[in-house]
């Protein structure tokens, strides 16, 4: 069965957010609502969160996308980064 999925990635503390997309018209308003109140229960991604307040740019990709820039350590700034598909 072919999934989809989306995906919020932090690229200062490399941490990656992924949920189901048939959920996301659902899941991303109380998510946001959350981050936007300083709630929400990871402690370093709401921290990261607010750093990057008004520097926030959203793009929605696919699946290969992502694929794709997890194999791109330029991308994502990682010197010794080793993936494999």
């Amino acid at each position: 069965m072919d999934r989809k999925i989306y995906a919020i990635v932090n690229i200062e503390c490399q941490k990656l957010f992924v949920g189901e997309a048939d959920r996301l018209t659902n899941a991303w308003p109380p998510l946001l609502a959350l981050l936007n109140s300083r709630k929400y229960s990871d402690i370093e991604f709401q921290a990261a969160w607010n750093r990057a307040a008004n520097q926030r740019y959203f793009s929605f990709h696919t699946w290969q996308d992502l694929a794709d820039l997890a194999n791109s350590c330029d991308v994502l700034g990682l010197p010794n980064c080793e993936t494999s598909r």
